[in-house]
């Protein structure tokens, strides 16, 4: 392969089917572009998803952090660059930097991702192309997300049933729907007051047609845990914390 960009950059417009009542982009738009930008590097680098399904596998997202110092709002031109920031095993860590078109920085991210098997969906090894050494690459974090211990003080919000519009091209639920219910349960009033300046997200199971969800939250002050739990087994398929401040604090 010649040319390689270990840096992919990508220009997105903010539609107005894109912003929230208040006119900033949303977290779930956001993070399905920092999805589409990670997919289209990884064609570029040898092992997109056409690549995987011919082995068999597929990538699967396993962690997502954002930290974000200002909105993007409508019709601002949002740029994302990405690359593979390392990896460890089995996992394969990519960062994202987050600006607009004039140079006005918006938030960071990174992401872990683990390759599966698409039958027995367990971690799969098969061999992809690296060229060249993430190891060498620059990290925005000093470390990689981690699972927490889940708070015991949750309350239950609501039951969410899965339809066919949740599913994703891997026929289970799209990780980003998890995240747009998470932040549907706090309210109208705090989400026109507050802006979302951190979001750490772990997908810890599949979620797939008909099953139900139970959005739990829990509150410290401006912060809020979240979990996504599967009934039919009592287990949790994402778990989350955010973080806000008020909408007038911005740089």
């Amino acid at each position: 392969m010649t040319d390689i960009q270990k840096i992919w950059s990508d220009t997105y417009r903010v539609h107005t089917y894109e912003v929230d009542a208040e006119g900033r982009m949303s977290l779930p738009v956001l993070g399905s572009l920092l999805q589409e930008s990670a997919s289209r590097h990884a064609n570029h680098l040898g092992w997109g998803y056409e690549v995987l399904t011919q082995k068999n596998c597929i990538w699967v997202l396993t962690a997502l952090k954002i930290e974000m110092v200002n909105d993007a709002h409508w019709n601002d031109e949002v740029i994302i660059q990405t690359w593979p920031s390392g990896k460890n095993r089995l996992y394969y860590f990519r960062d994202f930097n987050i600006q607009t078109s004039g140079a006005k920085t918006l938030g960071k991210a990174t992401t872990n991702w683990i390759m599966i098997d698409m039958d027995s969906r367990r971690p799969a090894s098969a061999e992809i192309p690296e060229p060249f050494d993430y190891t060498q690459m620059n990290a925005l974090f000093n470390k990689q997300p981690r699972k927490w211990p889940v708070p015991g003080n949750l309350s239950k919000i609501r039951t969410i049933q899965v339809q066919f519009d949740d599913l994703d091209i891997n026929n289970h639920v799209n990780n980003i729907r998890y995240v747009d219910w998470m932040l549907r349960s706090l309210n109208s009033p705090f989400r026109k007051s507050y802006r979302l300046c951190e979001f750490e997200i772990h997908f810890t199971a599949e979620a797939t047609d008909q099953d139900n969800i139970q959005v739990w939250l829990g509150q410290n002050k401006n912060a809020f845990e979240h979990l996504l739990i599967r009934e039919k087994d009592n287990k949790a398929v994402a778990q989350a914390l955010s973080v806000w401040e008020s909408a007038g604090h911005q740089l």
